[in-house]
């Protein structure tokens, strides 16, 4: 579950393309990819599993938790 002061965005994977390095070499993130982690808070499952991220799913689970987002499994 998401928890604080969520903002309501559209999904929109293209938003994430800042965030690409950390996910798929597994670097710390940007600030600005935590920014956008967070305006997108809603949407994280459905990054999560989704075929582009799948076989990255380990690196976008500790991109999340080093950006400090609340996160559970998605089911």
């Amino acid at each position: 579950m998401i928890s604080g002061e969520e903002v309501k965005a559209a999904c929109d994977f293209a938003k994430f393309q800042i965030c690409k390095p950390a996910i798929v070499a597994g670097s710390p993130p940007s600030e600005e990819c935590c920014g956008k982690l967070k305006e997108q808070q809603s949407c994280l499952c459905a990054y999560v599993i989704s075929p582009s991220i799948s076989q990255y799913i380990g690196n976008a689970k500790r991109l999340i938790r080093a950006c400090g987002i609340p996160f559970s499994n998605c089911s």
